[in-house]
């Protein structure tokens, strides 16, 4: 928190109070602060960088609505649940008009609006919000995204409050195949919505499906102490600050390589120009000749993104935080031999995903489903970040012969003021000694 403190001051000095980069280091305190359970500190910042953004680009400016999303969320965290409430209506009716009926921002706010309806008791509206926040969610990310299955849950608490529980057990069940289907086995969100399905399944006296459930439970447990991992796993990474880098037997990619690099700063997903572009971009067949070229760098503040204190190659900020998403980089390089024990190194800000020759090797803070331009990042990654490198051991051997290696390095669903990747290298680590 005192390093989010200090970029504040720093940029305020050097910046002045109504840059951009100033408003999102303030509001990325905010967040923080209300994310650590102290709204009350986060309120006075996040009105703050409301009141800027309304002044500067007016009442109907995504980063004003955004702004007013998140000072109205805090708000419910102080407890001051009707002002929430009026603000989340007002954001709902405004999303509606700018942005339309059929957009993942309106979506996004109905939910919100929703929750504090939840809060407030109002049952009956938060019903009838939250339907119609899961209709438009449906359309816009698909029936398995993991925004749908949290809607889908959302609306079945509702239907329990509202004594509705064959509804809750239809919705529980499809938000629990659903979240077993994207959802890494061990995530949270599995259990607590096992949880929830059991009890209504015993609400209601259906002993048979209650039963049946606890066995599926028992059975993945099973599984996940007895599976085999697949053939190519991909595989998790090596925590920096745990184990020390071992030194290299060669060095096959080195850390300030020229890339090809892509960022659409307009906010535009490259699917809408270039069909199949998200399953094209990481194979060797890929044409990226009009591609931007430049050289990265393993320097902390360095690479390729921007930001805040960033000093490598320039991809672009777009100006509106709605259009930060997602930014594309290929290399290709050749080996004149088989290299063993391969490792990939790089450093990244927010999430990422990792393909070699067209496979997918790497992916961290990233929530599951295929590559996609509006794929978000699990987490913002705060200033702790900077400079680690995250290491990635690669199945197999590598073998001689033409090779590319192809990332995506995605902002969180809630855009952040920066984006970067540095010193991607790629490395045969030295055999430990016996």
């Amino acid at each position: 928190m005192q390093r989010l403190e200090q970029v504040v001051e720093l940029a305020k000095r050097f910046r002045g109070d109504d840059d951009p980069e100033t408003l999102g280091a303030i509001e990325n305190l905010g967040l923080a602060y209300s994310a650590q359970r102290h709204p009350e500190k986060a309120a006075p910042l996040l009105q703050a960088v409301f009141d800027a953004y309304k002044r500067l680009r007016g009442p109907e400016h995504g980063d004003t609505l955004d702004a007013m999303s998140n000072l109205a969320l805090n708000l419910m965290r102080l407890e001051k649940l009707e002002e929430a409430e009026a603000m989340m209506l007002e954001n709902v009716e405004i999303r509606k008009r700018v942005n339309g009926l059929e957009s993942r921002d309106t979506a996004r706010a109905l939910a919100n609006l929703g929750r504090a309806c939840e809060d407030l008791r109002k049952f009956e509206d938060a019903d009838a919000i939250h339907r119609h926040a899961l209709d438009i969610m449906r359309r816009v990310y698909g029936d398995k995204h993991p925004v749908t299955l949290t809607s889908m849950l959302r609306l079945a608490d509702v239907c329990v409050a509202r004594d509705r529980l064959e509804e809750a057990a239809t919705l529980l069940r499809e938000c629990l195949d659903g979240r077993r289907q994207v959802l890494p086995a061990e995530h949270f969100e599995i259990p607590e919505t096992e949880t929830k399905l059991r009890f209504v399944y015993d609400k209601l006296g259906r002993s048979t499906d209650s039963d049946a459930l606890k066995q599926e439970i028992a059975a993945a447990c099973i599984a996940q102490t007895t599976e085999l991992p697949s053939p190519q796993p991909t595989p998790k990474p090596i925590p920096a600050s745990v184990t020390p880098l071992l030194p290299a037997a060669s060095i096959i990619v080195p850390p300030d390589s020229e890339w090809r690099w892509f960022h659409p700063t307009d906010g535009s997903d490259p699917e809408k120009t270039m069909s199949g572009f998200h399953k094209s971009f990481p194979l060797p067949s890929f044409d990226d000749s009009k591609w931007n070229l430049g050289k990265d760098s393993g320097a902390p503040d360095s690479g390729f993104g921007y930001g805040l204190s960033f000093k490598g190659v320039s991809i672009g900020k777009p100006e509106e935080v709605k259009a930060r998403h997602t930014a594309y980089f290929r290399h290709e390089f050749t080996t004149k031999r088989k290299h063993l024990r391969v490792e990939l190194r790089c450093q990244w800000d927010d999430g990422i995903i990792v393909y070699l020759d067209g496979k997918e090797i790497a992916r961290d803070n990233m929530e599951p489903g295929s590559d996609a331009y509006l794929l978000p990042a699990v987490k913002a990654m705060d200033r702790e970040n900077d400079g680690v490198i995250h290491r990635y051991p690669i199945p197999g051997d590598l073998p001689a012969g033409p090779h590319i290696l192809a990332i995506s390095v995605h902002n969180t669903a809630q855009p952040s003021s920066d984006l970067r990747l540095g010193g991607v290298s790629l490395v045969e680590v030295k055999a430990a000694a016996k």
